[in-house]
């Protein structure tokens, strides 16, 4: 989550510095032009940043909230208690792994493994 507030930091100085960088240049564009062009990029970016919560959500409860919280990779089928992660190598329990995506997605898990 940190490293997405890190980018979109990034994106949002580095389009400032690009828009006066092009509007210097292109300065033939008109005012009314370029601002909706900057509120369209906007818009773009609050709906996949909105969108994100969803995905993952969904990703989620498709893989039964069994995703390792450091990698994102899938638990489902390990038998070994802890659960040990093919992928990082960290061991999670099921009881860590539903209270780190809790956290995450500040919701309760739809389905629990069985």
């Amino acid at each position: 989550m940190v490293e997405a507030l890190v980018v979109l930091v990034i994106l949002v100085v580095a389009s400032v510095a690009l828009s006066w960088a092009i509007m210097e240049r292109l300065i033939s564009l008109d005012l009314w032009v370029w601002i909706a062009l900057q509120n369209a990029v906007g818009a773009y970016i609050i709906v996949r940043l909105l969108t994100l919560g969803l995905r993952y959500r969904r990703n989620l409860n498709a893989h039964e909230w069994l995703l390792c919280p450091r990698c994102e990779h899938d638990l489902r089928g390990l038998e070994t208690d802890p659960l040990i992660c093919p992928e990082c190598g960290r061991e999670w329990s099921a009881e860590q792994i539903l209270r780190s995506w809790e956290m995450f997605t500040k919701r309760k898990p739809t389905s629990q493994r069985g």
